[in-house]
């Protein structure tokens, strides 16, 4: 089935769809929502802003190289350049519905540069599972310096870290992705090492990190208190809130589910206008991100395209 699929991406003419599509509903995603984000920004100190709009680089950037990890953990290592137009270009799938196009257009992305189409699939699948457990991981954690309120309501979700924590390590994680593609009926990646994994984690879970602290930046400029309680609460939420839209595979970037949770749980935090303009700021923070980095890719790869012409022998000529 997944050969059938990927054989069908190949024409160059479906590939030329797939990226309008896609750069249509990002376009879409600003446009439909540019009063309402022009208005949350007026409100906030420019510095702020450009602040929020730095983690959110940080962010991707962290989760692009936690892929780069993986990649190479299952014998594919990738210079950073490659790395930069395979990611930049193929995360931009993640804003079509259905959670696996980010997947087949690195597929198909890496193959151009002599990576396995099954092995960029397998990093990128096995990168979205890192993603998923440790965003859990860490807003399971955070619910032990939750306000006492909270934590007298939702303190038995802290206990989640134990299991997620246990997944993270190599013989568990491994065993779990040769299931996971069995499964699926596809070929299991190699094994990731102690080393790539663990480094894997730590620039996932960075990523986390720079993503709460986006929205807690952004939530200082609307209001929100400014102490380490305020941080603690708002990485986790951060995480918790993307976790929740990986895991609602139908919205395009978990569109709609992340700002869902964001709003229940920071309901009290924030006027009701101030938490519109939370979510709604933070989100095209990130679509700008995820812009940015494609146009970065798309750059890279003309670059690369032109120096390969130049470089590339002249045919030999016929007298």
């Amino acid at each position: 089935m997944l050969n059938r699929v990927l054989a069908f991406l190949r024409s160059p003419w479906v590939r030329a769809a797939f990226l309008l599509l896609v750069l249509g509903l990002a376009g879409w995603a600003l446009a439909t929502r540019w009063e309402q984000f022009t208005a949350a920004v007026v409100q906030l100190p420019p510095s702020l802003v450009v602040g929020a709009l730095v983690l959110t680089f940080v962010y991707v950037f962290c989760m692009m190289c936690a892929w780069r990890v993986l990649l190479a953990g299952m014998g594919a290592p990738t210079r950073l350049a490659d790395i930069t137009v395979i990611y930049g270009i193929g995360q931009l799938g993640k804003y079509l519905p259905g959670g696996v196009w980010n997947i087949l257009a690195a597929a198909e992305l890496g193959a151009d540069r002599q990576i396995p189409r099954r092995t960029s699939a397998a990093a990128m699948a096995t990168a979205t599972v890192m993603s998923l457990v440790t965003a859990l991981a860490v807003g399971c954690l955070t619910f032990i310096f939750a306000p006492s309120e909270l934590l007298q309501d939702w303190g038995w979700v802290a206990w989640f870290i134990i299991p997620f924590s246990i997944c993270l390590l190599p013989p568990v994680f491994n065993w779990l992705l040769r299931f996971a593609f069995r499964l699926a009926r596809m070929e299991p990646p190699q094994p990731i090492s102690w080393g790539k994994l663990g480094l894997a984690t730590l620039l996932s879970l960075a990523g986390w990190v720079a993503c709460g602290l986006q929205l807690f930046v952004v939530g200082v400029g609307l209001g929100i208190g400014l102490d380490l309680q305020s941080v603690i609460t708002t990485i986790g939420v951060g995480a918790l809130a993307w976790a929740a839209g990986l895991l609602f595979i139908p919205a395009p970037a978990g569109a709609g589910i992340r700002e869902g949770v964001i709003e229940i749980a920071l309901t009290g935090a924030l006027a009701p206008g101030a938490l519109g303009a939370l979510w709604l700021l933070t989100r095209v923070l990130f679509v700008l991100a995820d812009l940015g980095f494609a146009a970065l890719g798309f750059g890279i790869d003309r670059w690369q395209r032109r120096h390969r012409r130049r470089t590339e022998p002249a045919a030999p000529t016929i007298s």
